[in-house]
């Protein structure tokens, strides 16, 4: 908590180059600075953001930041629909570096049920336990991932209603 303020000119040094993973946590605003040097920093696979407040944060700039890591756990965090979309638009591009996502926490129900079966099919491994998934969401993403050509190997929708699904 204590570093927050510093953090993005910390992430411009030299010396940090190396680092791999940041935490940006536990109910922290997250500047736009400071998301503009995770975006620059070359060394940096994986952001974890559970619990950050992001809601006021560009659309674009969240999806350039998902786009070049690798690893991001965006657990219980505060976005609105269009930063959603940007993110998972970006994803299904099917251009990007992230193989691992985790938004479980989240309420994705007025997220498109397309859009988000494209984006977890071309996730290796994907988190979306407690998302309040809709019926049209969760077949969408079964049968995206049912076909030869997805990259999902591991899929976690624990803690969804999905009793209403054809077994």
């Amino acid at each position: 908590r204590q570093n927050m303020s510093t953090m993005a000119e910390m992430l411009g040094s030299r010396r940090l180059q190396t680092v791999r993973k940041v935490r940006m946590q536990w109910g922290l605003e997250v500047s736009e600075e400071l998301l503009e040097a995770v975006a620059r920093h070359q060394g940096l696979r994986e952001v974890d953001m559970r619990f950050a407040n992001m809601s006021t944060m560009e659309p674009s700039l969240l999806a350039r930041v998902v786009n070049r890591l690798e690893e991001v756990v965006m657990k219980d965090i505060t976005l609105n629909l269009q930063q959603w979309e940007a993110i998972l638009k970006e994803i299904s591009a099917g251009d990007c570096q992230v193989w691992k996502l985790s938004i479980s926490g989240n309420n994705m129900t007025s997220v498109d049920a397309g859009l988000l079966a494209t984006a977890v099919k071309r996730l290796e491994e994907v988190q979306l336990e407690d998302t309040q998934m809709t019926e049209p969401q969760a077949e969408a993403i079964l049968t995206a991932i049912s076909t030869g050509d997805c990259k999902t190997t591991k899929l976690d929708i624990g803690h969804n209603k999905l009793s209403a699904l054809n077994p």
